[in-house]
C-alpha cells in the first residue's frame, strides 16, 4: 500500500512535444477538467495498476467525473501523457 503524506506535492502537469495536455484541479474532488489537443482514449488506474475508469477524451476542454473513486492517489493515462492524480 502506498501512502501519500502531502497530496499537493504528488500532483503534476504534463506538456511536451507530443502532448499539450492539462488536468485540473489536481488534487481533485469529484471531477477533473481535461484540456487536450486531440481525441484519444484515457484510463485511470489505482496505484496497484488496476483500471478504475476509462473513456474517450475529445479535443478541447471537458469534465470527467470521478464519482465512485475513493480518496487517494491515481494515475491518469492517455497514449501521449501520464499524470499523477490525487483525489481528496
Amino acid at each position: 500500500m502506498i501512502v501519500v503524506e502531502d497530496l499537493h506535492e504528488f500532483v503534476s502537469h504534463v506538456s511536451d512535444a507530443k502532448s499539450s495536455f492539462d488536468v485540473y484541479p489536481n488534487p481533485a474532488n469529484g471531477y477533473i477538467h481535461v484540456v487536450n489537443i486531440r481525441t484519444e482514449e484515457f484510463q485511470i488506474t489505482d496505484m496497484q495498476g488496476n483500471m478504475v475508469k476509462k473513456g474517450t477524451l475529445e479535443a478541447g476542454k471537458q469534465t470527467v467525473s470521478l464519482s465512485g473513486l475513493c480518496k487517494g492517489a491515481y494515475i491518469f493515462i492517455t497514449p501521449t501523457a501520464t499524470i499523477r492524480l490525487a483525489i481528496e
